[in-house]
């Protein structure tokens, strides 16, 4: 893919200008994530490990969505033509598995005192819908919903942030959107979650 050469390329050569400090921090942090044209968003918590080398920052999230449940009607399918399709009250559970990598460039400061920065990255997110029906007669009537749906996407991921110092650590703020990608290494790709955007805020501690 194009765009993820370009990003590739630009990492090296920014990273090539910096002066390594080497420096390893851990932390967490708390964010939100809202699915653009749908009525679907995730509180989520992760876990974050950065390596600072000056202006640029390495960090890789591991995040997990709360699990989200929403009252729902699902359309039955009559199994006898000469009878009409019905509908059933139901439950649809959603949980969701980020896993990203990201490059943060700083435009003030740098990765250790903080200041302003660019991030962009990639990454997966794991979606699962469990459709929990009620009860109906099986034998009049059937359903095109799975128990359990699955859906894998990769994603790229562009923001802004803001990074302070403090004495235990640093704390951050970030905005950023989740783009799905449609090719990996030139090979397109079904895309079977919408553009997404999120807000965070974490910690991060020198170790």
């Amino acid at each position: 893919m194009k765009l993820l050469k370009l990003i590739a390329v630009a990492t090296l050569l920014l990273a090539g200008k910096s002066q390594s400090f080497g420096q390893i921090y851990l932390g967490g942090q708390a964010n939100y994530t809202n699915y653009a044209g749908y009525d679907l968003s995730f509180i989520g918590v992760g876990f974050n490990g950065d390596y600072v080398s000056d202006r640029i920052t390495y960090r890789a999230t591991f995040n997990l969505g709360l699990p989200r449940s929403y009252d729902r009607t699902y359309h039955l399918n009559s199994n006898d033509w000469t009878m009409p399709d019905s509908e059933v009250e139901g439950v649809e559970k959603y949980s969701v598995l980020n896993l990203w990598l990201d490059v943060n460039y700083f435009f003030t400061g740098d990765g250790e005192d903080g200041g302003f920065y660019g991030k962009g990255g990639l990454g997966f997110s794991f979606l699962r819908v469990a459709n929990n029906l009620g009860d109906y007669n099986e034998n009049m009537y059937h359903t095109n919903f799975e128990d359990r749906e699955n859906y894998l996407q990769p994603i790229l991921r562009f923001g802004l942030g803001y990074d302070l110092e403090l004495d235990f650590g640093n704390v951050f703020f970030e905005g950023y959107g989740n783009l799905p990608a449609n090719t990996v290494n030139g090979v397109a790709i079904d895309v079977q979650l919408p553009f997404s955007f999120a807000a965070a805020a974490g910690v991060r501690i020198p170790l």
